[in-house]
This record gives C-alpha cells, structure tokens and sequence, in this order.
C-alpha cells in the first residue's frame, strides 16, 4: 500500500524498481516472457508492495503456462493490498479472465468499475468474461458500455479482437474487430484482424474478402499478402496461397512470417528440401521464435531425421513448455528413437493441454504397445478413432494390438472397418492372414512390414501428425 510520505532512500529504491519493471515490460512485449518475470522479481525486491510490477509478473507466469503460480500471484497481491486502484484491478481481471478464472475475474472487474464507473477497461474484460460463460448479449452490453465511456481508436478493438481470438472467443472478436472496421474503414489492421477472426471461424470466403479488401487499400501492404497466404493454405488453394506468400517476400525479405508460410506450402506440395530451406531462412531472421523451431522439428521428423529434429524441438519446449503440438513433435520424435519413457512424458503434456487432438492419443497408444501395456494403448486407439473416425492407421493399429491380445474377432473388426475406410489392401490383408494363423505376438509387426507399412512400434501417422490445424490456428491468432 502506498504511504503518504516516504524517505530519500525509499524513493531511490522505488525509481530503481520502476526501471526494472520498464525493463520488463520491453522484454514481456518482445515474447522474452523469462526476462521479463526476472525483472519483475528485481523490481518486487525493492518494491513488495508495487502492484504493477506483481501483475506484469503474474502475465509472464501466465504466458509461460505457470498457470497456479500466475492466479498466486495475483491473490496475494490482491489480498495484500498491492492492488488497490482501477486500473490494478482490471489488469488482474483480465489475466485471470485469460486463466479461465471467470469468478475471480469477474469481481475485480466489478471492483475497478466500483472505484471508476467511467473507466472503459474493466468492461471490456467482462465483455470477455460474459461470452466465455455463455451470456453474448451481456458481452454485447458490456462492449457498448465501454464505448460509451471511451470511443477509443480502431487499434485498441483490434488488439481486444486479437486477444478474444487467442482465448477461442471468436464470436466476441469478430464483434470487436466490426467495430474496429466500422471505427475506421480505412484503417489495414481492423481489416486484417476481421479476416483472421473470420478465416478460425471456417468463414474462408469472407475472410479472403477481408483481406482482398486490405490489400485494395494498399496493394504494399507485407501483413496483408502474409494473412492471404494464410487464408488460401487452409481452403486448400495452395498455388495461389504461393503466389501471397511470394509476394510478401518481395515486399520485406528481412520478416519471417511469409518465409514460414513457404515452407508449409512447400511441405503440402512434397518438397521437403524446400521447405526446410524456408523455415531455416525464416530462423535466421528470427530465431527466438519457437514456433519456427517447432515448425523446423516437425518437417525433420517428418524427413527421418530424428536427432536434428529433437535439437529444435528442445529449443521450442524451452520457451513453451505446455504447447500442445511441440509435445506432441517433441513426443512423437522420442517415440521414433525408441525413448518410450520420456516419449510418454511429452505425448501426454500434448494430451492435457489439447485433449481433443487424435494423434496424441493414437502415438500414446503406440509408446504404450511398444511398453508392453497393450490394454492400455488399446483404449488409447479406441479415444483417438472416436476423434478420428476415418484414420485407417488407428484402426490398423488396433487390429494388431487385439490380435496381440488374441482377441481375433475383434482384431478382424478393426481390420474391415479399415478396408472400408479405404486402408491398403496388400496391407489389411496380409494383417488379415496373420490373425487367422491363430498366432498372436509381436509377430504381427512382421507381417505389417512384409506388407509395407511404417511400423516403428505401429502404423504412425506421418511424422507432422496433424500438425497443419495447429500451425494455421496459431499464424492466424498473430
């Protein structure tokens, strides 16, 4: 709490503190969100009770996926009285809204309206509040209420739709980023941000027009070609997605975005070495950005080469170590060098954070089988068909590991469940002579081998695993 009167020294110790904090909210806006939880804690040994530098801290723990240490943080400080004004309270409101904590959420915005009724933030975060619980026309009443107090200009809403968008609240986005249009219709990001929002919708028609309409304005425009690529790789047009891409490059060759679009469209079209190339030249000019180490780890995985993958793969874990699709690479590349224990480990880090993922159940299943726990894989299989229906592999899979458990009525289940799936018919078959031999064992590996499957351990999705869904939810949340 702040007293009415402090010494020389105490005023040294509190300016000393405010550099560090500015320090770290530099380093928090540049994503060194390490650096940043640092400085906070140089900044709080001088000053206990500075709330901002307590809730800095608490988004940097939040953004590294400290997610119990982030909602400590903030209770404390609360509880403490570190946070005592508006603007303190609506900032812990909305990183708790961004922790899913609605409840807690809700009432420190209620307090900062309380303490200012025409401070316009706390409204925003309960907007966002509001539709994660299933009430949008409060949401609606709260983005007005907001702009009653404060117009504001096209950026903040686009910034709010942004972070809408990264909590999976799309509908509250794109309400915000149709303000920010309706704002300013010459203004490239309230564009730009619609068609991104529209594009994780499904609506990928409209959000190419959104984009169409960007570039209109300004046909120089780097992140308006950027986002078209984007758009046109998720409807499948992926010539044409080049073509955007290519064109950003020409524009600004010195920013990474457009070279890792390249090498997704580069990977879709089979030329690996291309790729690679791409998302190596996109490293090169920014190689803090884990998602590109990821990227990097899932195209090597994908080309058999597992050791190199793992290195990149290490490097994105160490600044996003609950990112579901780096655990599920990272995962998936132990499998392949047979470290099944730590391979498990990653696989179901992947699985908490994206439950609904079916590639992360299947390869559990798949460590789990080559750990001798075949009931336990089984079931895992069984998940990932039921999230993926038409996966032939899953179903290989289970056939082999039923058979294993000499369970042959069942195997032959999966088995023409497969066949009519449209799965190899040299490979079911020569699964189908397998089981009839009465013979079960590991020796259905054998026969999947003979038969030309890709068998380390089970039939394997191909190395990327699914990744292209996460990989154009994240370039699309940017």
């Amino acid at each position: 709490m702040r007293a009415p009167g402090i010494t020389d020294g105490e005023k040294r110790r509190k300016k000393k503190a405010g550099n560090h904090l500015r320090a770290g909210i530099r380093r928090f806006d540049e994503g060194r969100h390490a650096d940043a939880l640092r400085m906070c804690e140089k900044a709080l040994s001088l000053d206990p009770d500075y709330a901002h530098a307590h809730l800095l801290k608490a988004d940097a723990l939040a953004r590294m996926g400290r997610r119990g240490e982030a909602y400590a943080c903030i209770d404390e400080s609360v509880r403490a009285g570190a946070v005592s004004e508006a603007d303190e309270y609506a900032h812990a409101a909305s990183i708790l809204a961004s922790l899913g904590e609605y409840d807690t959420a809700l009432e420190l915005a209620e307090q900062a309206i309380r303490i200012d009724p025409e401070y316009a933030e706390p409204y925003h975060t309960k907007a966002r509040i509001m539709s994660a619980i299933g009430r949008p026309e409060d949401a609606e009443e709260c983005i007005d209420e907001a702009l009653a107090r404060d117009p504001g200009d096209c950026g903040r809403y686009v910034e709010i739709s942004a972070a809408c968008a990264g909590e999976g609240r799309d509908e509250l986005a794109l309400a915000y980023a149709d303000r920010a249009v309706r704002m300013n219709p010459d203004d490239l990001d309230g564009h730009r941000q619609r068609g991104r929002v529209l594009s994780m919708m499904g609506r990928s028609e409209e959000a190419l027009e959104a984009c169409d309409g960007a570039i209109r304005r300004s046909p120089g425009d780097y992140q308006s070609h950027v986002d078209r690529g984007a758009i046109l790789v998720s409807m499948g047009r992926i010539d044409e997605a080049q073509e955007s891409a290519e064109a950003a490059t020409g524009l600004d060759p010195r920013r990474s975005e457009a070279w890792h679009i390249l090498s997704d469209i580069m990977m879709k079209k089979g030329r690996r070495e291309e790729a690679l190339k791409y998302v190596r030249k996109a490293i090169k000019i920014d190689p803090d950005d884990p998602d590109l180490r990821r990227d990097a780890g899932a195209m090597l995985l994908d080309m058999g080469r597992y050791e190199e993958s793992l290195e990149q793969s290490f490097m994105a874990m160490s600044a996003q170590p609950d990112d579901p699709y780096g655990n599920y690479i990272t995962g998936t590349t132990l499998f392949r060098l047979d470290r099944y224990q730590d391979a498990l480990k990653y696989i179901e880090t992947a699985i908490v954070n994206a439950p609904n993922h079916p590639s992360s159940h299947h390869h559990k299943g798949l460590i789990l089988y080559r750990m001798g726990r075949l009931q336990e894989g089984l079931k895992c299989l069984e998940t990932a068909s039921g999230l993926d229906p038409e996966n032939t592999n899953i179903m290989l899979n289970a056939g082999m590991m039923l058979s294993d458990l000499h369970m042959y009525d069942e195997a032959r289940g999966w088995l023409d469940k497969a066949e009519e799936a449209g799965a190899d018919a040299k490979l079911v078959d020569g699964l189908r002579q397998f089981i009839l031999q009465g013979s079960g064992g590991g020796g259905a590996r054998d026969v999947a081998r003979a038969a030309g499957g890709k068998t380390r351990g089970g039939i394997a999705d191909r190395g990327g695993g699914g990744g292209g869904a996460w990989r154009h939810a994240r370039r699309s949340r940017r």
